[in-house]
């Protein structure tokens, strides 16, 4: 046996102070209005809300239906102390919480005095923070259950291996608020209450400079094992009149309805006779409250509320202390309902008596909050609402785990279950009583009680369904495809039967309790303990063993628990009056064993309850006949009989994914991995897809999960440009600069472009490089929208030579845009002649052909004239100098009669020459027709006509150049050229 060791030390690490800012709440960084349904493997995964505490669902009768629901008796845990640090009846435990790991592991923090109080052979000393880690729980954030396994006595004689459990169970660190561990120095910390990762401890008798009354202490739990001390607040007037203990926390709404700002209540004075309401501050410059603040602040809410003003209005007497202690709640938290805007409830813990007093009664008192939509507390705060009678035995007769007097703590868990935890005042005591006359102490252990709903679960639990945990986020371009991918999960909670020695499955009457054998088996831990023999449980099986009254169950349709006649070691098992419990998917209760109504399925040797709807039902008396719980039974097999383990058939099943891709409720396709289809989707958005898990053999509503949503974000994608082309009139494709343009002549952008998002409509504009800006008047435009091809025709004549760099931009209407470049050369006239002059030098160098050279030699003398000549003034060139455009369109002719002569001659296709030349012609027909027009801006009838003829000529000019008749369109160009000559004499 491992000895106890104390889990802190002179060199135990000092709870820092966080002095400035601090992280937010994990629970603020998730976004709002996701849907909290709890659909992942561990806490951890869990959709948080965003005010950081779960809500009880509406459904079922809400807070007042889970609390009036809650077990009578709680699930023993028990926890390895580890530490000297231990309740004694004076020092005793007073709040405790559940908090998660990062991982989802659970925590439990409890608060222990230092006062003696009456004990006067103690001494004062300061309170403790300690910290349990249930190691060997769930991770999932949901109950823990029972784990002191397996069914044991009331002196918790019998536990299996438990220094493994303890070893996962156990407290790990414990911080004394003595001004060192913890900022902070108090005798009596008491209760506690969590919010997203927060926990406020209410805190009285202060010393070491501590002011005197009651103050709140704030710790961030982000790292349970780490409490870090935030802030703290004094709560004004408090002393023999207020105390802080007990104290709940609980986001509300801030003024303009978002999240969050916190009510805080705390009660003290004597016996808990003053009551009060704060409220935080918001940040400054916000609506908002950052409860891990170092700056958080309060102001009353209301006044103080006395105990003679609470009981005239809320219903009945306000608990407080008896004579001697007792009565008054040691534990107030808030509960709320539907999440940040819906009721806010209450819920007290008191022992109606003395510590020391066996025979007094516990109960759970449930107060539905009066708060107006701002969050003012009304003059009457809460209004009573229902008073439960609760026992501290556990379910499996695990003796006295704990008292509401001692540590208590609400908790609601991530699929909506109400659940209440405490503990006792002082540790638990394990014996070895091998030998009764020489009981030996083994160890120690914190006993803690966990009250559930009677049923494990409530009727319209998620966790009764399989669940899906999915991968992602999920994103996709519009118009494309991603894989979603998941997989699916067994339901968390599994068959279970739960045996009760007296009638009533453990309901009773009204403020109730009685003191028989209860016991849960749950398909989970069938093989924990031997429930298939339960007089071979050890301690006080016998009282359950073949004296079980009524029974409840839960199934899935195919899963058959069996309650079996006989004992599992007996060679006759199951026994003769073996009934089998059949699974619907429902939760079944038989009240009372003594007439069950069962019937026999064919081929079964057994009969079965419940009875179907239309099939005939016989009686039998069942009572204190079950000698075990098994989850398989026999079944006829040849001359023989087999066991047939139908409920390990069904949890071995793989759960599938059925998958809703376009939310319209039909689940159309399945499997891990799907394909999502964003082809006609817009984004910018986000596209709902509706997952669910799926048994592959339970089509009842027991084998699909709840449906949830998944969001897929649709991103927008850029028009995308396919093809982007400069042109000239004749059709040449100017892009890149190999191919020059002429100044003066126009050049046309085409462009083409589509959007894989088929809503998208598109804009566009052009940069031509001129310095006129953008452009977005158009000769031409259609976009792409519904999968069309767009296009974009413009045209542009350049006024100066030079490189241009043209740019095309198209943009949707989500503002996604796509820019093209195109780059060409604007040479001038002079500038296109001298290019074709040294294209010419060039062949006439590589042609071995002494005509062909001839030919060329001589075109490229009437482009840049003979230099025979110093300097030769005879060339097209030399005419533009000498401002004779018409002459330069005769020796343009000229040279392009010598280029058709070295093509006759086997020259080659010298039609890209032939072509420029031309549009030189056109270019220089063109510029004297622009200076007549601006030469006369208002013109004469005669004048009119002879522009027009002017412009016609240049047209008919252009179609016959286009045709490669260049001489004929050089006629035309120098009529044209003449004529406008003329209007400028």
């Amino acid at each position: 046996m491992s000895k106890v060791q104390p889990a802190v030390d002179a060199s135990s690490p000092r709870i820092p102070v966080r002095r400035r800012g601090g992280p937010r709440l994990a629970a603020q960084l998730f976004a709002a209005g996701v849907a909290a349904l709890f659909s992942s493997s561990t806490l951890a995964d869990a959709v948080v809300p965003p005010d950081g505490q779960y809500a009880v669902p509406t459904a079922l009768g809400g807070v007042q239906g889970a609390f009036n629901g809650l077990s009578k008796r709680p699930d023993a845990l028990a926890i390895y102390p580890a530490t000297g640090r231990v309740g004694t009846t004076c020092k005793h435990y007073q709040g405790i919480a559940r908090v998660h790991g990062t991982d989802g592991t659970p925590y439990l923090i409890m608060t222990k005095s230092g006062n003696k109080s009456i004990c006067v052979l103690e001494d004062d000393e300061p309170g403790w923070l300690i910290v349990m880690k249930l190691g060997s729980r769930p991770k999932s954030g949901e109950r823990l259950g029972s784990n002191v396994l397996p069914y044991g006595s009331t002196d918790h004689s019998v536990y299996p291996e438990p220094m493994a459990t303890f070893e996962h169970d156990r407290v790990v660190s414990a911080f004394r608020l003595d001004g060192q561990d913890v900022a902070a120095s108090f005798r009596h910390p008491g209760g506690i209450q969590l919010a997203g990762n927060v926990i406020a401890i209410g805190a009285e008798t202060g010393y070491n400079g501590e002011p005197s009354g009651a103050t709140v202490l704030f710790f961030d739990v982000s790292n349970p094992e780490l409490p870090t001390l935030t802030s703290k607040f004094h709560v004004p007037g408090s002393g023999s009149a207020l105390g802080a203990d007990p104290v709940g926390l609980a986001p509300i709404p801030a003024e303009d309805g978002t999240c969050c700002r916190y009510l805080l209540v705390v009660s003290g004075g004597d016996g808990n006779d003053r009551v009060q309401f704060f409220i935080s501050q918001p940040d400054p410059g916000r609506t908002t409250t950052t409860l891990s603040s170092a700056d958080l602040a309060w102001l009353p809410n209301n006044k103080a509320f006395t105990a003679g003003e609470l009981s005239s209005c809320i219903g009945q007497t306000w608990p407080t202390a008896g004579l001697v202690q007792g009565g008054q709640h040691q534990m107030l938290n808030f509960v709320r309902e539907g999440g940040l805007g819906g009721p806010l409830y209450m819920i007290g813990g008191r022992r109606d008596g003395t510590i020391v007093n066996p025979f007094v009664d516990e109960y759970l008192d449930l107060y539905r909050v009066n708060l107006s939509p701002e969050g003012a507390i009304q003059d009457c705060p809460f209004t009573h609402v229902a008073t439960k009678t609760v026992g501290t035995d556990a379910w499996a007769n695990e003796g006295t785990t704990s008292t509401f007097s001692a540590a208590g703590g609400v908790y609601v868990s991530p699929s909506g279950e109400l659940i209440v935890y405490n503990g006792k005042h002082d540790l638990t005591t394990r014996f070895d009583l091998s030998d009764p006359q020489n009981p030996v102490v083994l160890s120690y252990h914190i006993s803690v009680g966990e009250y559930r709903i009677g049923s494990l679960v409530r009727a319209d639990s998620p966790l009764l369904r399989p669940t899906a945990a999915v991968d992602g986020p999920f994103a996709v371009d519009e118009g494309g495809m991603v894989p979603l991918t998941g997989r699916g999960e067994q339901a968390r909670q599994k068959a279970f039967v739960q045996l009760f020695e007296d009638d009533g499955v453990g309901l009773g009457l009204p403020g109730w309790l009685d003191s028989d054998e209860w016991l849960s088996v749950e398909y989970a831990d069938r093989n924990a303990d031997r429930f298939h023999s339960l007089d071979q449980l050890g301690g006080d099986a016998d009282e359950i063993w073949d004296n079980v009254g009524s029974v409840r169950w839960f199934a899935p349709p195919g899963c058959t628990i069996s309650a079996n006649d006989y004992p599992g070691w007996s060679d006759s098992w199951p026994g003769p009056n073996t009934v089998l419990l059949r699974g619907t998917g429902r939760f079944e209760e038989e009240h009372d064993l003594d007439d069950l109504r069962v019937y026999t399925p064919a081929d079964s040797l057994w009969p079965a309850a419940p009875v179907p709807a239309d099939v005939a039902s016989s009686g039998v008396d069942y009572d204190d006949d079950i000698e075990g719980v098994t989850f398989h039974h026999q079944v006829p097999f040849g001359d023989g009989v087999a066991n047939r383990h139908d409920c390990d058939s069904y949890y071995v099943k793989p759960i599938g994914l059925g998958w809703d891709l376009d939310s319209n409720g039909s689940f159309e396709a399945s499997g891990t991995v799907v394909t999502f289809d964003a082809f006609a989707l817009d984004g910018p958005s986000t596209a709902t897809v509706r997952a669910r898990a799926q048994h592959p053999t339970d089509t009842s509503p027991t084998g699909s999960g709840d449906p949830f949503a998944l969001p897929v974000q649709v991103r927008n994608v850029a028009p995308q440009i396919g093809a982007a082309t400069v042109a000239d009139s004749l059709g040449r494709d100017l892009s890149g600069g190999s191919t020059p343009a002429i100044v003066g002549l126009p050049v046309t952008l085409s462009v083409g472009f589509t959007d894989p998002g088929r809503p998208d409509t598109q804009t566009a504009s052009v940069d031509w490089n001129d310095g006129s800006g953008p452009d977005t008047s158009f000769a031409e435009f259609s976009d792409a929208r519904n999968g069309a091809t767009g296009r974009l025709v413009d045209s542009r004549v350049f006024a100066a030579a030079g490189t241009k760099t043209i740019a095309a931009t198209v943009t949707d209407d989500d503002g996604g845009a796509t820019v093209r470049q195109v780059t060409i050369v604007v040479l001038s006239l002079v500038d296109a002649i001298e290019h074709v002059a040294d294209r010419l030098t060039a062949l006439i160098a590589s042609t071995t052909d002494p005509e062909v050279a001839a030919a060329l030699r001589a075109a490229r003398d009437e482009l840049i004239g003979n230099h025979g000549g110093k300097p030769p003034t005879n060339g097209a060139t030399d005419k533009l100098d000498a401002d004779d455009p018409s002459g330069a369109i005769v020796k343009l002719k000229a040279a392009l009669e010598d280029l058709l002569a070295a093509e006759a001659l086997g020259g080659g296709d010298l039609s890209a020459l032939e072509d420029l030349l031309g549009l030189v012609a056109e270019g220089i027909a063109t510029a004297t027709y622009e200076d007549a027009k601006a030469a006369i801006p208002t013109p004469s009838p005669g004048q009119a006509r002879t522009l027009a003829t002017i412009a016609a000529l240049i047209r008919t000019g252009h179609e016959r150049l286009a045709g490669q008749e260049y001489l004929d369109a050089c006629d035309s160009f120098k009529s044209a050229t003449d004529k406008a000559l003329g209007l400028l004499k």
